[in-house]
């Protein structure tokens, strides 16, 4: 899906929204009808696949192994006004 909202405007403070698709659906034009589903803002078929918002981050004050790694968090949360990239990577933290 990218790094779009559903109305194909580009989302603030590194998050986005993708679509995780069941491995086994390997048809490249059931793929792409699954992805075109999530851009157009239809639903997707349980056990399919699932619309998900990405959080990209890092923790500046991180020490040792891992220092500079951009950690990723995906989420079913997937509008920013139910909570903010912030508040879900402080719970995570």
């Amino acid at each position: 899906m990218g790094t779009r909202r559903r109305d194909g405007a580009a989302w603030h403070g590194g998050t986005y929204l993708s679509v995780l698709i069941d491995p086994k659906i390997r048809g490249a034009d059931r793929r792409v009808g699954i992805l075109d589903t999530a851009r157009n803002g239809g639903d997707l078929e349980p056990g399919t696949a699932h619309l998900v918002r990405v959080i990209e981050y890092n923790v500046i004050d991180r020490e040792g192994n891992g220092t500079g790694e951009v950690i990723v968090l995906l989420t079913n949360i997937v509008e920013p006004g139910d909570a903010s990239a912030g508040e879900l990577a402080a719970h995570n933290r």
